[in-house]
């Protein structure tokens, strides 16, 4: 959600979302949560998920004034990056995919892009 309306929020209303394994967080710019929004596959399913839980550790103990888990935050920075890394490679593979199959002057016509994916970048 937008930063200013997350500021907003009661720290008791978050803990109830942390209580369910979901999180709510701030942004200033929405492109920030495109790694986080793709499915790539089961491996980057599993990375957001660990994200979640790393988030959700480091506020849980901010609120409550625990001790912090060393590392965490920057654990959660890399984390973040792997992820972008990993969206960018996969948007200019796929774009890459098209430009080859709009270059092709043999290509099909009218297939989809799950098919213009496996003939044009190398996938079975």
């Amino acid at each position: 959600m937008p930063l200013q309306n997350y500021k907003d929020l009661e720290p008791e209303f978050l803990m109830g979302y942390w209580q369910r394994k979901k999180d709510i967080i701030a942004v200033t710019h929405f492109a920030d949560l495109m790694p986080e929004v793709l499915f790539l596959d089961e491996a980057h399913n599993r990375q957001l998920e660990e994200l979640i839980d790393m988030r959700i550790r480091l506020k849980s103990e901010k609120y409550s004034a625990a001790e912090r888990t060393p590392l965490l935050k920057e654990n959660i920075i890399q984390t973040k990056k792997e992820m972008r890394k990993r969206a960018e490679d996969e948007i200019l593979k796929r774009v890459n995919a098209i430009r080859k199959y709009l270059m092709d002057p043999d290509r099909e016509l009218y297939i989809s892009h799950e098919q213009i994916f496996k003939q044009y970048m190398g996938r079975p």
